[in-house]
């Protein structure tokens, strides 16, 4: 695991900020991470546990569900335990009424073949 990284803190930021006023939107991977990271990987596990992959260093945040989820991986547009590459499309979607609401990271509309299966934990 790296220790050179965003804090979960810094991440919620950046994506509330690609999410801006909008309830939902559709961005690329690349626009939630930085230059270095090559994967961003989501699993749900009493929190939402991100792992950002750049050839062989992770970097491991949790986030509380209140501020960034996915869906359980039963739902059909869930990212729980996926990977995702940089050049990736993921709906940023807005869980409730106000700019504090949590947000949910689903799939795409279109979904590009290289996502990955099962998250590394």
């Amino acid at each position: 695991m790296s220790e050179r990284g965003p804090d979960s803190n810094g991440f919620v930021q950046q994506v509330r900020s690609v999410l801006g006023e909008q309830t939902q939107r559709e961005v690329p991977v690349s626009q939630l991470v930085d230059a270095r990271w090559e994967q961003l990987c989501m699993h749900r596990d009493g929190s939402l546990t991100l792992n950002l992959i750049e050839l062989d260093q992770r970097h491991v945040l949790r986030v509380p569900f209140g501020q960034l989820t996915v869906s359980d991986s039963m739902s059909p547009d869930s990212l729980d335990g996926q990977c995702l590459q940089r050049d990736e499309m993921v709906r940023l979607r807005r869980h409730g009424n106000g700019m504090d609401a949590p947000i949910v990271f689903e799939r795409a509309s279109v979904v590009n073949p290289a996502v990955t299966a099962l998250a590394q934990q």
